[in-house]
């Protein structure tokens, strides 16, 4: 939907800006999950594990900017981005890893049954575009779509999730 989200908010000039949104649409979860994991390494006391990621993760970043630009254009940039926060949220995990042995497998598994429903969201909401043509109902209707299912599937297959969301409304 980045170019319907794009052409609604900005105009139809600026419809080459979607295919960067593309991109950064998957930049934004590997940040959040960072900054999460950076959050955890200050409350324990680890300063120096958050500086020497986020070091890492501009040296990547600085390391493929200029390659991505020239291969890819703008969206290069944001390939760079993806790139540089990837990187981070893999050191990010392995010193977490360090710190409590087998919480990769642990995040894989939730991680897995999360990015399952989300695929599933976002496959029925892309097979619901063929049936709508206008920006404005595409964007509304395939994002509730790709917002709903993946919520309504995790609390389905997801008894603790449920207990936990029940105790929390109550």
């Amino acid at each position: 939907l980045a170019n319907e989200i794009v052409q609604l908010l900005f105009g139809s000039r600026w419809t080459t800006a979607g295919t960067v949104l593309r991109v950064l649409a998957l930049v934004i979860p590997l940040r959040g999950l960072s900054l999460l994991l950076s959050t955890f390494f200050w409350g324990l006391n680890r300063p120096k594990d958050v500086a020497v990621s986020t070091t890492l993760g501009a040296v990547v970043f600085l390391s493929a900017l200029y390659p991505s630009i020239r291969s890819f254009g703008l969206s290069g940039a944001a390939w760079a981005g993806l790139i540089a926060y990837a990187f981070a949220l893999v050191s990010r995990v392995k010193v977490l890893n360090d710190i409590i042995p087998g919480i990769i497998a642990k995040l894989f598994e939730i991680s897995l049954s999360i990015l399952a429903a989300a695929g599933t969201g976002v496959l029925i909401a892309w097979l619901s575009l063929r049936f709508l043509t206008s920006p404005l109902p595409r964007v509304i209707v395939c994002g509730l779509l790709s917002t709903i299912i993946p919520t309504v599937l995790l609390l389905l297959f997801k008894p603790d999730l449920r207990r936990s969301l029940i105790e929390w409304l109550s």
